[in-house]
């Protein structure tokens, strides 16, 4: 493991939790806000500056899978069923009278099952070029 990639994880985690939030509340408010954000900043370039080429590798490959994942599409298939038969991508919910979900059989004349089928689309390799900005959006 990497001392560096720890340590950049919780600097990205202090600002998510501390600086962000303040951020995101008030953007026009100063009030120190700017010098902190700037602070946080140089400490994370400080430190990603001492990354191993393989926390950097680490990194790079989470990122270009986040930017990826961002074209995958899910689709989800929900009919009235008997309860069984369900595929390897899905399964039974049950509809209780009163309106809840379970899934767990919930006993004869409780509720009423609904199956339902995942199936996740678009998962090609997508090139650079369709990547490229996406982080921007």
């Amino acid at each position: 493991p990497c001392p560096a990639l720890s340590a950049l994880q919780e600097e990205f985690r202090r600002f998510r939790t501390d600086v962000l939030p303040r951020y995101l509340r008030r953007p026009q408010d100063d009030g120190g806000l700017a010098a902190e954000m700037d602070a946080a900043r140089h400490r994370a370039t400080k430190i990603a500056l001492e990354l191993s080429a393989d926390a950097c590798v680490w990194l790079l490959r989470g990122h270009l899978i986040s930017l990826t994942v961002r074209d995958v599409s899910v689709m989800v298939r929900l009919h009235l069923g008997d309860g069984g038969g369900t595929s390897e991508r899905g399964g039974v919910l049950w509809i209780r009278d009163n309106g809840t979900a379970t899934c767990d059989d919930p006993g004869p004349g409780a509720g009423r099952p609904v199956q339902y089928d995942v199936t996740v689309i678009d998962t090609d390799p997508k090139p650079p070029e369709k990547v490229r900005g996406r982080e921007w959006k």
